[in-house]
């Protein structure tokens, strides 16, 4: 069963008590930056835009336009109904979005054996903002400082030929 809100339903992921799960997280909107949480729980981030990166834990996890992270929760709390929250960050100007349903980008995330109902929790407060998270990478690397002139050139010849049916063909 899924919440009701509006004439819209409420997005719902069952999760088992004393288990981890790994998240990969998503902004795929085209105007609006998000900080996204779950209710009472910690996200420890692991990896941005599939980059490992050294872990790190946080409340809230500010995403751009098109970010992606990979989150590890513990479901550790006790056996009820959560919140996902996922809010725009419209009060720090209009570069980081605007949403008419700000504070209702929600989905359920219910403990095996919770009642079927709404959550009754509320969010971790946090500061609006329009940064991005500061990520250290698990291995440091960095392009050459070698020009590309000295490593090579690439070959982009296009070979047009004649196959045995007397048809173009390109190579």
């Amino acid at each position: 069963m899924v919440s009701k809100q509006g004439t819209g339903a409420y997005g719902m992921t069952e999760i088992k008590k004393g288990k981890k799960y790994k998240l990969r997280l998503i902004n795929a909107s085209v105007d609006n930056h998000f900080k996204v949480s779950l209710d009472k729980h910690t996200f420890k981030v692991i990896a941005a835009d599939f980059v490992p990166i050294k872990p790190k834990e946080v409340n809230w996890l500010f995403m751009a336009i098109g970010q992606r992270y990979d989150v590890i929760i513990s479901a550790d709390q006790p056996v009820d109904n959560y919140w996902f929250r996922a809010e725009v960050q419209d009060r720090v100007g209009p570069d980081c979005g605007r949403n008419a349903n700000n504070g209702n980008i929600k989905s359920i995330f219910r403990y095996r054996g919770a009642p079927v109902r709404d959550p009754t929790t509320r969010g971790t407060p946090y500061t609006q903002s329009c940064s991005d998270e500061k990520i250290t990478p698990y291995r440091v690397t960095s392009v050459p400082k070698k020009p590309l002139a000295e490593a090579g050139q690439l070959n982009t010849a296009i070979d047009i030929g004649v196959n045995n049916q007397g048809q173009s063909i390109v190579k």
